[in-house]
C-alpha cells in the first residue's frame, strides 16, 4: 500500500474501501473487518491507527491471497488432468 506509506489519507481510505468490499465478497470476512475499520481511521484522519494496523490487515492481505494463488494453481491442475 504505497499510499499508505506516503500519508494519502484520500486515496488510502478508497484502497481500503474497495478491499473492504472485494475481502467481503470472496467470504474473507476478518480481511473485511479489518479494511472496514482502517476506512474509519482513515475519514478520521487517525494516522496513529493506521500505522499501528495496517501491516496487521496486509499480512491478512497477502496470507487469503497465497491462498487463493494456492487453490487456483490447483484447480488448473486438475483441469489438465
Amino acid at each position: 500500500m504505497d499510499l499508505y506509506e506516503s500519508v494519502d489519507i484520500k486515496n488510502y481510505r478508497i484502497e481500503v474501501h474497495a478491499l473492504k468490499s472485494s475481502a467481503r465478497l470472496i467470504g474473507a470476512m476478518e480481511l473485511s473487518k479489518m479494511a472496514e475499520y482502517m476506512e474509519q481511521c482513515a475519514k478520521q484522519d487517525n494516522v496513529l491507527e493506521i500505522e499501528r494496523y495496517t501491516s496487521a490487515m496486509l499480512e491478512e492481505y497477502n496470507r487469503i491471497k497465497k491462498s487463493l494463488e494456492t487453490y487456483i494453481l490447483q484447480d488448473e491442475e486438475k483441469d489438465k488432468s
